[in-house]
């Protein structure tokens, strides 16, 4: 399957399907598990692409945590929301 995926999408397109479907990772975990597959998987022409998209999900799951972690935060929204 992988070498069908590298034949099938090679350089540009491959370095964007690897971005668009690890970036929207929002979870320690699930950059944790994109990280353990592409260990062994990687080329050095998607190496950084990786590598970016890995650090887009840690900054996705920090802004999550973040967001949890505001107790006011629906009140915040409410406020906002009324505002013209």
């Amino acid at each position: 399957m992988q070498d069908y995926i590298l034949g099938a999408y090679s350089g540009t397109l491959f370095t964007y399907f690897v971005n668009i479907i690890v970036s929207p990772l929002a979870t320690d975990e699930k950059g944790d598990e994109a990280e353990e597959f592409f260990e062994s998987r990687a080329k050095a022409s998607i190496a950084r692409t990786v590598k970016q998209s890995i650090e887009r999900v840690r900054i996705n799951a920090q802004l999550v945590k973040s967001i949890k972690g505001e107790a006011d935060l629906g009140n915040v929204i409410r406020v906002l929301a009324h505002k013209q």
